[in-house]
């Protein structure tokens, strides 16, 4: 395998290597000196994903080291740092040469205010015009200035979180977030806003600066295919979705805006869906509108005793929602699922149950009441309130006979997940089809799955969420 990987030529290299997190690709670089001299000066530092604070230090200092050429390799960056005060002086001047060191940067995804990462004093990041993917979390009301915003420019994808409690973001052609927008109008295609307060008008005020100027004067993304709305959205000036996201074919909305989806101006935009993300309030406004759905993720606070058939269709591929049973109604709140379409590939429930209810007969039975479906992924998560003595009775040791349940009942399976949520313990267990050589190496013989890393685990569940879409592009 070892010398397969080291005869590549620089250009799949170039597609093989970053697909592969950055622990594995060190120990692939352990293993012999020329994967040593072809992974480490170019592909190690590909994609970063830092967790703490320090971490993040020591890798600013690693690529500001004198004479390190580390910075010019790095294309995707993810700090998950949570900054509860913006950096000290040292810290500020640190990232902001390090982040100027990165030159073939392109993605950055930060959960703490962006102004925590890029400073506008003394000077503006040459790396930030660069950038083509952009993502941040604000877990509180943005203490500096969001200036920086404004400095980005022909983005791709724009994904904005605020947590809850926080004053909405005004969202116009003056403010910086407005002003981000206008600058990627042409090039963006994914879009997440947070809780705001709309007030784009239909026909944007003329400017006096040739690069904020468009031809057609109008507040409209014309690329934008896949587009996340927050809870509350004060309107200012009106929003019509239809005109202003003509493209969208992908949209998620938290569990307000019920009733204004189904305004008749939204209509045309509701019916071009081919994936929806909410309540059953929203997903039967997209249905009611004739849309043809191949994705639906029903949102997880929504919970229901029964699955609501009036939102599925023949088309459908892919499938999440919420359950809520309890003893006595469990032969009855899973006999809805025997309706599920034969067409679906992915599944993903959340049972909520009770604590008289184990969790080796939730998934018994969920097993038993679906149809035989060609589920390619199928996750189960089980919410509820177990003893640390308790859940290790019932969930620990039946983890493995879950997946050979499933697997069993669905022959096609490919991956798939168990997971789990109570006081006592939360975490989840990824599993994928071996291959054959895995397989026979295995010591495990009652089931041909193996167990992998919640990051692959993760990425399997990605690929087959969203599988259909590549089919309908072919």
């Amino acid at each position: 395998m070892t010398a397969s990987l080291s005869t590549l030529n620089h250009d799949i290299a170039s597609i093989v290597y970053p697909m592969i997190d950055t622990r594995s690709l060190l120990s692939l670089a352990l293993t012999s000196r020329s994967m040593k001299n072809t992974i480490i000066p170019e592909f190690l530092f590909y994609r970063i994903r830092i967790l703490r604070r320090e971490s993040l230090v020591s890798f600013c200092l690693c690529i500001t080291a004198p004479n390190s050429t580390a910075g010019s390799t790095v294309r995707h960056f993810e700090s998950l740092v949570d900054f509860e005060l913006p950096p000290d002086i040292w810290t500020t001047n640190l990232l902001e040469t390090a982040m100027e060191k990165m030159a073939q940067l392109r993605s950055v995804r930060c959960s703490c205010d962006p102004s925590h990462l890029f400073s506008l004093s003394p000077r503006v990041p040459e790396v930030l015009p660069l950038l083509r993917h952009m993502s941040f979390t604000f877990k509180k009301q943005p203490s500096a200035t969001t200036e920086v915003l404004k400095e980005l420019r022909q983005l791709e994808s724009i994904h904005i979180n605020a947590w809850p409690g926080l004053d909405p973001f005004i969202i116009s052609p003056e403010s910086d977030v407005g002003i981000m927008l206008l600058n990627s109008r042409n090039t963006l295609k994914e879009l997440t806003l947070p809780t705001m307060e709309w007030d784009f008008p239909e026909h944007l005020p003329f400017s006096n600066n040739p690069c904020d100027r468009h031809d057609d004067n109008v507040a409209v993304w014309p690329y934008v295919h896949t587009l996340a709305l927050p809870s509350r959205v004060d309107f200012r000036c009106d929003l019509d979705l239809a005109r202003t996201f003509p493209s969208t074919r992908s949209f998620s909305c938290s569990q307000g805006l019920k009733e204004w989806l189904w305004r008749p101006c939204n209509g045309p935009f509701l019916a071009r869906l081919e994936s929806c993300e909410g309540t059953i309030r929203h997903l039967q406004a997209a249905v009611g509108a004739r849309a043809s759905l191949r994705r639906i993720s029903v949102h997880p606070g929504d919970r229901r005793t029964v699955l609501v058939q009036d939102i599925l269709s023949p088309a459908l591929r892919s499938l999440s929602l919420s359950l809520t049973i309890s003893a006595k109604l469990l032969p009855g709140s899973l006999r809805s699922l025997a309706k599920l379409p034969h067409s679906l590939t992915f599944l993903s429930v959340l049972v909520h149950f009770s604590r008289g209810v184990p969790m080796a007969k939730v998934v018994e039975a969920l097993a038993s009441a679906m149809p035989r479906l060609p589920l390619a992924y199928m996750e189960i998560r089980c919410q509820f309130s177990l003893p640390v003595s308790e859940f290790d009775e019932q969930v620990r040791p039946h983890i493995g006979d879950f997946i050979r349940l499933l697997s069993g009942a669905f022959p096609s399976l490919q991956a798939g997940c168990v997971g789990w949520h109570s006081l006592a313990r939360n975490g989840c267990r990824y599993w994928r089809r071996a291959m054959v050589t895995e397989f026979a190496a295995s010591e495990s013989y009652l089931t041909p799955f193996i167990e992998v890393s919640p990051d692959e685990g993760r990425g399997l569940k990605a690929h087959y969420d969203w599988q259909w879409r590549d089919v309908c592009a072919t």
